[in-house]
Parts: C-alpha cells; sequence; structure tokens
C-alpha cells in the first residue's frame, strides 16, 4: 500500500437517494369566487384572465348582441329582468363553452349561496389574475371593478443533486441507491 494512504475509508450508505428527497407540496390553484347580486344592466362584462395568459371577455346579455369578440352569456328567460337562476348558469356554460376558456377555468356553481368560484385549471402563481367588470352594474355582489384570484403557488424546485458527503463518520449517496437497496463503496487500494 502506498506510503501517502493512512486510512482506509468504507461510507455506508442508509438513506440518501435523490428521490426520496423530492419536496412533497404540489402547486396549488388559484381561485376567486363570484356572488351573484340580482339582475343589472345589459351589457355587463366580465373579463377573465387564466394562467397560461388568455384572457376573455363575457359579456352579460339579453338580445344576442355583444360588442366586438365579447362571448355571449344570453340571459333572457320568463323571469328576466329578475333572473335569478339563470345568470350564473349561463355565465358558467360560457366560461366551459369552446368559445371561453374551455377548460382552463373550472366552474363550481352554488345555487344555495348564489356563488360561481372559478379555479384556474393549471396550477401556480401563474393563476394569481384579475377578473375584471365593466359595461354597467349590477349582476355581482358589490359591484366591484375587479376581483382577484388568490391562492395560487408553485410547487418547489425538485431536488436534482444531492450533497456528496466523504468521511469516516458521514452517510452519502454514490450512485441514488435506495434505503432497500444500500451497499458498502470502497474507497481506495485494495488491501491483501
Amino acid at each position: 500500500m502506498p506510503s501517502n494512504i493512512s486510512n482506509d475509508y468504507t461510507i455506508l450508505n442508509q438513506s440518501a437517494s435523490i428521490q426520496e428527497r423530492q419536496p412533497e407540496v404540489q402547486a396549488v390553484a388559484a381561485s376567486v369566487v363570484i356572488t351573484y347580486s340580482g339582475a343589472g344592466d345589459d351589457g355587463r362584462t366580465i373579463t377573465i384572465e387564466d394562467a397560461l395568459g388568455t384572457s376573455i371577455t363575457y359579456e352579460l346579455d339579453t338580445d344576442f348582441s355583444v360588442t366586438g369578440d365579447n362571448v355571449l352569456v344570453l340571459i333572457t328567460g320568463p323571469t328576466y329582468p329578475d333572473s335569478d337562476g339563470l345568470t350564473f348558469p349561463a355565465l358558467k356554460a360560457a366560461i366551459e363553452g369552446a368559445s371561453g376558456h374551455n377548460g382552463e377555468i373550472i366552474c363550481t356553481l352554488d345555487t344555495d349561496a348564489n356563488t360561481l368560484t372559478l379555479t384556474q385549471n393549471t396550477a401556480g402563481a401563474a393563476g394569481n389574475t384579475t377578473v375584471t367588470f365593466g359595461g354597467g352594474y349590477g349582476w355581482i355582489s358589490g359591484d366591484p371593478d375587479e376581483l382577484e384570484f388568490t391562492g395560487g403557488v408553485d410547487a418547489p424546485a425538485a431536488v436534482t443533486e444531492a450533497q456528496f458527503l466523504l468521511g469516516t463518520k458521514s452517510t452519502i449517496n454514490l450512485r441514488g441507491q435506495t434505503t432497500t437497496s444500500r451497499y458498502k463503496v470502497f474507497l481506495g487500494e485494495e488491501k491483501s
């Protein structure tokens, strides 16, 4: 054995694989709750931006005449202008339809509470966007100019490397072994 090697190091890995170090926290999707307040102005608009950056304007309308590229939310019926049972189901259908966000915004209608919960289909902080209202008043409780999607959180970054420790009293990971497939690794010159 060479004279400059005074000790042999044997490293025993008990639990140090990269897969075992991955964070368990998942990304969370942002959401917003819109509350119905009763009939309002024809032409009221709701502009929703999804987590992918697509912004679509929905127009609450009673006579099929929407402005520009706005998506029609038809709210006529036997009880108009008191269309309590029609407004949010029609808005939900428009958002979920092919001309709307088509799956990028998930709608949950609560007819007992008169609320429509919008949830981003893509989880993460990018979903913390704004819902803006225009074109008159009514339909939405409090007549806000805007509401915010909140609660969107990104998942932590994946672990791509593990620290390599070398010493006589440390555990290390040499080849990504798991707790069930651990083995000893000998470093140094083989003894006879």
